[in-house]
Formats: structure tokens, sequence, C-alpha cells
């Protein structure tokens, strides 16, 4: 059977729009609770509520794929998504918020995992690894435009604008699928065995490397949205940035992403198997936030001095971004290669398990604030110690088996 052609900027059109969301829906979170007379915690639980949401819906998202295709899925979904960016849009309490924000979340949970599964059916490994190195970099800078293009819309109109935006850009993406979109599922008019959640997720607690990959990806994706909710709360209100340095300084730190998504790729092109890629990352990860903790319990980086404590924090960040942009992008590659037949479903168990240890990391965190610069460095410093003692036990293994296949 021949692979359907999918050009790779709709690709990364479908999986960029959440991540774009959330970036432009950070800078806000500030004005939400002054304007909806709200704690900052509740505010940061938006951000969490929005995960949660989200992990529910991927996991049927893929399920649903197999059955009726990826096309007719992302016709459903992404309207949802509009429906629940109009509410967004419309709302003037924080209950109507959370659950216009649910609704939102439900139907963008399935641009990541069938997004994913598109990217399965259409290339072969080589090919993946390569597209979602290049796909990593393209990604991290449209992500990185939303905290700007946020932030401006916040100081110039207010926080509910910012749904205006992704109105009209989940609209056109949604108009462009349903009439250009061919559908990519091989094996959707073929009989096959049934495939449950419950098979997926017992596969998934035997496959080692897979749930390694689904901790790392929980870790990698917690740590950005730590940065959405926790981070404005952390450079803005403590720090005295406006919404919209904010969102530049996002975008400067999300060219740590960009640059590890690039060294991904050269390492790639070297024939680095990609644990050994995925083992570097976490050395760099460690790297960039062990220091950041040590000189904020120091008190190096304190409120007192908000220059030389926005530059450190935004170089540690920097940093920690370096080794996320080689982290999701060899994960989102290698994760689904042995479960063709099966792809979407489990695209549902991958996704809806990395995002709900995300939204537990967010909301962990969410409960933690209180006001200070210290949450933010120690919660970093160890999310980056746990990644690195879980990969260790896998790549030991992953070790095992290169060395025999090389002999």
């Amino acid at each position: 059977m021949s692979r359907a052609i999918v050009p790779l900027w709709l690709i990364i059109a479908i999986v960029c729009l959440p991540q774009f969301g959330e970036g432009l829906y950070a800078p806000a979170l500030p004005n939400i609770a002054l304007s909806l007379k709200i704690s900052e915690n509740t505010a940061e639980h938006t951000m969490s509520f929005f995960l949660i949401g989200f992990a529910i819906g991927i996991c049927f998202w893929g399920v649903i794929s197999d059955h009726i295709g990826r096309r007719r899925t992302l016709i459903i979904s992404l309207g949802l998504y509009i429906a629940g960016c109009i509410g967004c849009l419309l709302t003037e309490t924080i209950s109507a918020l959370m659950i216009c924000r649910f609704i939102q979340a439900l139907g963008g949970s399935a641009c990541s995992g069938i997004g994913q599964a598109i990217a399965r059916d259409a290339y072969d490994s080589v090919e993946r690894n390569k597209i979602f190195s290049i796909a990593g970099i393209v990604v991290s800078l449209a992500a990185g435009m939303g905290p700007v293009l946020g932030g401006f819309m916040v100081e110039r109109y207010n926080w509910s604008s910012i749904f205006s935006i992704l109105l009209v850009a989940s609209f056109g993406l949604w108009g462009y699928i349903a009439l250009s979109l061919k559908e990519t599922n091989l094996f959707l008019k073929q009989k096959s065995t049934q495939f449950t959640l419950r098979k997926g997720f017992g596969l998934l607690f035997k496959d080692k490397a897979l749930l390694n990959l689904v901790i790392l990806m929980g870790a990698a994706n917690g740590l950005i949205y730590c940065f959405y909710s926790e981070g404005s709360f952390y450079l803005i209100e403590s720090l005295g940035l406006r919404p919209s340095q904010y969102g530049w300084l996002y975008f400067t730190i999300c060219l740590g992403f960009t640059g590890g998504s690039l060294h991904s790729k050269s390492l790639h092109g070297r024939g680095l198997p990609y644990p050994r890629i995925l083992n570097r990352a976490c050395i760099v990860l460690l790297g960039s936030t062990i220091p950041w903790a040590f000189l904020t319990v120091s008190g190096f980086i304190t409120v007192k001095n908000p220059t030389v404590a926005i530059a450190l924090s935004g170089a540690f960040l920097t940093g920690s971004f370096f080794s996320i942009g080689i982290m999701i992008p060899n994960a989102l590659a290698n994760a689904l290669e042995n479960y063709g037949e099966h792809a979407g479903t489990m695209v549902s168990v991958f996704c809806s398990s990395y995002f709900l240890i995300a939204a537990s990391i967010n909301f962990i965190i969410g409960m933690l604030h209180n006001g200070t610069l210290l949450v933010m460095p120690l919660y970093y410093t160890a999310l980056a110690m746990i990644v690195w003692i879980v990969h260790q036990s896998n790549l030991n293994n992953s070790e095992i088996i290169i060395e025999n296949v090389d002999l």
C-alpha cells in the first residue's frame, strides 16, 4: 500500500496549534487573576484544568481515528476546539472559563495525537526522525511567538482577546483539513483484530522503552507548561516584567528549544542511537537546573536585583529548553515504531499518559506557588533528577541491545 502524501507544514500546523494556544494564554494569567478576582493559584489551575481535559480527550481521539479515519477525527475535534474558543472569548466568570477551557482542551487534544499518527502513516522511521527534528525547530519558533502576541493583546486589549486569534487560526486549519487533507490511515478499510485501550495500556506497562518515553515526554511538557503558569507570575509579578516583555523573553528562551532540535538533527546525521541522544538531553537539563536552584537558594538570584535575576533565570531556562528540544522530537519519532496497525490507539495511550503526568506536574506547582522565586528553580531541579534517574535505568538496557547489534 502506498502512503498518502502529507505536506510537512500541515503536520507542523496540526501539532503546533495547542502549544501556540497555551503560549498565547500564558501572559494573560496575572490579568485573569485580577479581572476575575481570583487567587493566583486558581489562575494557574486553569492551565492544569486544560491539561486534564487534554489528557482525557487524547485518550479517545486516537482510537476513534483508527475506526473513522484521521481526517474525519480532526474535523470533529477541531470543531469542538472552535466551540471552546468562542466560549472562552465570551465568558466573564471563572467557572464558565474553566468549562470552556475544558471543552477547548478536549478538542485540541486530537492535534497532538493525530498529528503524530499522520506522521506515522505517511513517513518511515528514518524520515520521521528527521521530520520531527525539523518540526521541533518550527514548532518552537511558532510556540515562542505565542507569548509575544499574547502579551501584546493583553496590554493593548484584554485577556479574552487572545481567544479571537485562536478562533481564526483553528477555523483556518479546520477549513483546509476539511477541503484538502486525504485520509492517511492505510488500515482503515481492513479488518483487524480488536485492539482496545485496555490492551494498549497493558502493552505500555510491558514496554519499558515506551514507558521511559512517556515519562520523558510528561516531564518535558510539564516543564514547558510550568513556565506558562508559574513562569508568568515569576517574571511578571515578582520580577516586574510587562506581559509583552515576558513574551519576548519566552521567544528568546524558545531559541534554546530550536538549538536542541538542530543538535538532535546533527546527532542523527552522525548515526547516534536515540537513547544516547536522550541521555545527553538529561545531562544538559541537570546542568541547567542545579546551578539555577543553587544561586536562588544562596540568595544570589533575588527580587532585590531583578535585572540579574531575569538574566540568569532566562539563561538557565534556555538551557533547560535546549534539552527539551532534544527530548521531544526523539520521543515522538520513536514511540510508535512497533505499533503500525494500531497507531491511533497507541497514540491515545502514549499521549494521554504523558499529558496526565504533565497535568500533575503543573497542578503541583500551582499548589506550591507562594509568590517567591524559590519554587520554580527547585521544582525544575527535582524533575530533572527524576528524569535522569528514570532514563539511566532504561539506558542500561538499551546499551546492551546496541552492543549485541554491533556484535
